[in-house]
Order: structure tokens, then sequence, then C-alpha cells
């Protein structure tokens, strides 16, 4: 994210990065990595979505920004890092709304293993416990400004056995994605 946020109208020092960036996925172009699944049932494919937000993280817009990483069995198979289209108004609320961008994520990948005859297995799991309390009652509770397309995940977790759980912010591989590390 924070390599493509001023591409549009790129200055000298955003051109040099992603020069640097390019020249190093160029330099590793062969790299490739074979993963076998995991014993256990071989129809069942457990889907992971690791997923952080930073509330009102763009200094520009103050829109928050959600980072995510979709797993398949442990094996990674999709990472984002975007901006929230809507301007959440808290911290619980920006996170919720991160959790409702992964759920929808992982639909596509929970067609995709269906169609290839797998039984899917899907979790959302974040640091947040008000994202995961709002995603676990029914309606807006006590929230203002809730946008209503976001409730559809509350009918995942009830009627699709969507599970919402909390992982340790130092253990959330999608951390990455939203804070700067040394």
């Amino acid at each position: 994210m924070l390599r493509s946020r001023h591409l549009a109208s790129a200055r000298e020092i955003d051109m040099k990065r992603l020069k640097r960036c390019v020249k190093f996925l160029i330099g590793h172009a062969d790299d490739s990595a074979w993963m076998e699944k995991p014993q256990g049932d071989p129809d069942v494919i457990q889907l992971d979505a690791w997923v952080d937000t930073d509330w009102a993280g763009d200094e520009d817009l103050r829109k928050s920004v959600t980072a995510m990483v979709i797993e398949a069995d442990a094996a990674p198979l999709h990472s984002r890092v975007m901006q929230q289209s809507i301007i959440a108004q808290s911290s619980g609320e920006s996170e919720f709304y991160g959790i409702h961008a992964a759920a929808l994520t992982l639909v596509g990948f929970r067609n995709l293993f269906t169609w290839l005859g797998f039984r899917v297995k899907q979790r959302v799991l974040t640091d947040s416990s008000a994202g995961k309390a709002m995603c676990q009652r029914q309606g807006c509770g006590e929230v203002r400004h809730l946008d209503l397309r976001a409730l559809w995940t509350q009918e995942q977790v009830k009627e699709h056995g969507l599970i919402i759980k909390k992982c340790a912010g130092e253990f959330n591989k999608a951390d990455l994605g939203t804070k700067s590390h040394p």
C-alpha cells in the first residue's frame, strides 16, 4: 500500500521505490514453493482469512486501511492491502468493515473449492473484540453510522457457518499490511 499510494501522481522517490521492487521481482522470477495438503480429511479445506485494519490510517483522506491474508489449509492463497471506501467513525466499526471485506473475499474461494468438490470450513481471524462482537449480533446495535451492506457478514455467521475468531495481535498475519515494522 505504501508503495502504490502515490503512483497516480508519482514523485521521483516513488518511481525509485517502484523500480527497486520490480528489480527484486525480476531477480526472483523462478522462485516457487510446493505445498502439500496437511494430514486430515482430504475432502475438507480450511479457509482462513487473517484481517487487520488501521483506523483512519490514511492521513490525507482519513480513511481506514484493511489488510488481509487468505490461506487454504495454512497455505497462502491471497493477500491484499486496500483503503476502505467508507469513512469509519470508530476503530470497532473500521475492524467490522475489514472483517466484512475478508468475508466477501472468502466467498469467492469457498465457491471455487466447492466447485472442485471439497467441503469448505471458513473462518475470519481478527485481533478486534469489537469487530468480532459486531459480526456475531443481529442488526446495528449501538453503532450509529453503520453501512447496511456490511450486515451481510452477520448473515454469513448465522446462516452459512462463517466463524469469527479472535487472535492475538502479535500473531495476526495481516498485521504486516497495516503497521510499519523494522
